[in-house]
């Protein structure tokens, strides 16, 4: 049977579920309440999609980039409403005032999980950083679809995640040209 990654490193970012061809994995809550994936052994080829998207088995490459950003929003009231400067919210309600898309992590009824922004007032459950694990249960479809169609997307989330979107992104042979 394939193992993913080591189970206690896993982040539950679902990419090996949503890479999967035959839909073999699952998400589960383990019994600390965090998100794992599950093997269908019956169903599974033993392609291994799951086991290249992962990103706790990628290696960073830091590359030459010794530029670091910083950011704050200048107005106090889209700080307070944010996290980390309210840079995410300048970046997001640019991107949907250009008709884009932005993907982030909402809080309801005692889960998070992540949603869609299509309008400014969607955008409002996206702010503010949630420092628990987050369920990505069928973003990475929605995601790619969006970008077939050519919107713009924003995607805000933990290195971990932003590295699953991208490594999906580029299996499946996805242009990123629109992807923030």
């Amino acid at each position: 049977m394939i193992q993913i990654c080591n189970k206690d490193n896993c982040c539950g970012c679902s990419a090996c579920s949503s890479i999967c061809p035959k839909d073999a994995i699952k998400m589960e809550y383990d019994n600390h309440g965090f998100l794992h994936p599950i093997i269908d052994e019956k169903n599974c080829i033993e392609c291994k999609k799951c086991q290249s998207v992962c990103p706790i088995n990628k290696k960073i490459d830091g590359g030459d980039n010794d530029y670091v950003y910083a950011a704050k929003a200048k107005d106090k009231r889209i700080r307070f409403k944010s996290q980390s400067g309210g840079a995410f919210a300048l970046l997001a309600k640019k991107t949907i005032l250009n008709n884009g898309i932005v993907y982030g992590a909402v809080y309801k009824n005692k889960k998070v999980f992540y949603s869609k922004a299509i309008n400014l007032i969607e955008l409002e459950d996206l702010k503010k950083s949630k420092y628990v694990q987050a369920d990505l249960s069928g973003i990475f479809h929605e995601i790619e679809e969006d970008l077939k169609k050519g919107k713009m997307v924003l995607f805000s989330g933990t290195p971990c995640y932003v590295a699953a979107i991208l490594t999906y992104l580029k299996i499946k042979k996805i242009s990123m040209n629109n992807f923030i």
